[in-house]
């Protein structure tokens, strides 16, 4: 399922209980797809060059620092928005948007006051290429 369909099914039955629904779109993905490169390319010019151990390093590096700050800088400005409680937020996503919602529940300003919540299949790729 791509990121649209996922948010024109999600968007819906999240509004319909009274919460706002924000789908960001990563980096060289989507509605952002001019906005810098796309994380896989990345992984996998790094992996192509390096090994696995180098597109694992990659992975991490841009999960933990570029992604991170867009997550971060994307929730700080929906929070300032008249029609969004800011201090009731919640932060969900899968795969790698999984992993950033455990980032960002875990970063040392949380960033999500109320409930956050994942499923990253990748969590094995992404924790073996930690050190």
């Amino acid at each position: 399922m791509l990121s649209k369909e996922g948010f024109d099914a999600l968007g819906p039955v999240f509004a319909m209980n009274g919460w706002v629904f924000f789908g960001p779109y990563r980096r060289g993905q989507g509605l952002s797809a001019s906005v810098g490169k796309y994380i896989g390319d990345e992984i996998a010019a790094a992996t192509k060059t390096g090994g696995l151990a180098s597109g694992s390093a990659k992975m991490v590096r841009l999960l933990e620092t570029d992604h991170l700050n867009d997550q971060v800088a994307a929730l700080t400005w929906l929070r300032t928005q008249k029609f969004v409680e800011a201090d009731r937020t919640a932060v969900a996503g899968n795969s790698f948007g999984g992993i950033e919602a455990e980032l960002g529940a875990s970063t040392p300003t949380t960033i999500v006051d109320d409930a956050q919540c994942s499923q990253f299949p990748r969590a094995n790729f992404f924790l073996s290429g930690r050190e």
